[in-house]
């Protein structure tokens, strides 16, 4: 038997993230939740945040199938620890919630009070096979 998702369907789960997140975090390691996404090393994963917005997603067709949400770049990312930033979490701070985490494709040095710049990425749900 087939299987088949409306885009109304895939957009939903990629429109909650687009519409409740409040910040971009770069972590040392994967945070498990809202609490290590935020708190400073060696205890959490924290190495500094940067806010967003509507206008800092994208939602359009995914590039082999499904839907895509492009998450943009962003520059001067302040951090304030020094470590080594291998995972990007997006986060609701008005609700405390993580609400995803990724691996960079690119890990970048941070040190305590300077900035990074984070490249375009996108979250994608597959349609279904």
């Amino acid at each position: 038997m087939g299987k088949w998702a409306n885009t109304k369907v895939m957009d939903k789960g990629l429109e909650y993230l687009k519409d409740h997140t409040t910040h971009l975090v770069a972590c040392q390691g994967q945070p498990q939740d809202y609490l290590g996404a935020i708190t400073d090393l060696p205890t959490g994963h924290y190495l500094g945040k940067i806010s967003l917005g509507l206008n800092h997603f994208q939602l359009q067709a995914g590039l082999a199938s499904g839907r895509r949400l492009t998450v943009l770049g962003r520059s001067s990312l302040l951090t304030t620890q020094t470590g080594m930033a291998d995972h990007f979490a997006l986060v609701d701070q008005t609700n405390g919630e993580l609400l995803y985490v990724t691996t960079v494709a690119n890990a970048q040095q941070t040190y305590a009070q300077n900035t990074i710049d984070t490249p375009d990425w996108d979250i994608t749900i597959s349609a279904p096979l």
